[in-house]
């Protein structure tokens, strides 16, 4: 059966969204632990607390324990997680290489 897809575009912080049925949200968060952007990825995560069923989040390796405690503490649980690897090409001034093989962790959430 076919599945209607909805793309949004928004800020995470004020997302305009107000979903009727089930809802997945797929996100790839600004990575949290970068100086001066310590815990973007928060606001995301809770954006998706609020208006999603499941959301798939991509986050830096080693973040399992925020994660699994942040989605704990919204009301939710990781059901999945795997590793992978992002290849990601240069876009901003503070990237030094033409492209990263970054190791990620995929997160599945059940809200």
């Amino acid at each position: 059966a076919a599945t209607d897809v909805r793309w949004v575009l928004g800020d995470a912080t004020a997302a305009p969204l107000c979903p009727e049925g089930p809802t997945t949200v797929l996100m790839n968060p600004p990575f949290g632990a970068q100086s001066g952007n310590e815990h973007a990825d928060r606001e995301f995560l809770a954006t998706a607390a609020e208006t999603a069923d499941v959301s798939y989040s991509i986050h830096n390796a080693g973040s399992d324990a925020f994660v699994e405690s942040f989605a704990a503490d919204a009301g939710g649980e990781v059901t999945h997680a795997f590793e992978a690897e992002l290849d990601l090409p240069r876009r901003f001034e503070f990237h030094d290489d033409d492209s990263k093989a970054l190791t990620v962790e995929v997160f599945r959430i059940g809200w």
